[in-house]
């Protein structure tokens, strides 16, 4: 069984989402929770890309990505970025989903003049499906999807695991700067 739970705050716009998931069953059941938050199209998500090393040689790779069977890489609504990639939701009807292993907890949607940003917790020593992926973007001509997806667990009966995000809102002028690297989000989007 799926519970959420959504806790306000009186004082600015923020959400705090708990995505609670039981185990009714008598065997266990492996699983990864994942919280998918459906946007509206013509709009832009950006997944932000850890950058620096991983080892003090610079041998490891810092970051990976999952396509599934019917995204290209030469898909014009995505845009690969040093700092972030950009998934633009438009007309096209043909469907695009990445994911990959998001160290920062992040996910943002750009709608207008409006700027969500999705947090999630990250947990670097557990295994998450589809190819290591906490989080995914999907697009087309209907939607973008945001996704955040919890590590892998073989939930026991009668036990209950809980991914948490927060949602918060801000006018794309009063994005906190740290999450665009100090920079403004339209120099970013240029």
């Amino acid at each position: 069984r799926k519970s959420i739970s959504i806790q306000t705050s009186p004082n600015r716009p923020f959400l705090m989402i708990k995505h609670m998931i039981r185990n009714h069953g008598t065997e266990p059941i492996h699983l990864a929770p994942c919280a998918i938050t459906m946007l509206r199209p013509n709009s832009i998500a950006l997944l932000p890309q850890q950058i620096g090393l991983v080892d003090k040689d610079g041998f490891l790779p810092n970051r990976n990505l999952s396509l599934w069977s019917y995204s290209r890489w030469d898909d014009p609504r995505l845009e690969l970025g040093q700092d972030l990639i950009q998934v633009k939701s438009d007309s096209s009807k043909r469907a695009l989903k990445l994911g990959y292993f998001n160290v920062l907890g992040w996910l943002g949607y750009v709608f207008e003049d409006v700027f969500f940003l999705k947090r999630f917790g990250v947990r670097r020593d557990e295994a998450y499906p589809d190819n290591g992926c906490n989080a995914e973007v999907s697009s087309t001509d209907r939607m973008i999807e945001l996704e955040s997806l919890g590590a892998l667990v073989d939930l026991k009966p009668q036990e209950e695991l809980v991914h948490t995000e927060t949602w918060e809102l801000y006018k794309t002028n009063d994005i906190p700067r740290e999450l665009m690297g100090g920079k403004n989000l339209v120099d970013v989007l240029k």
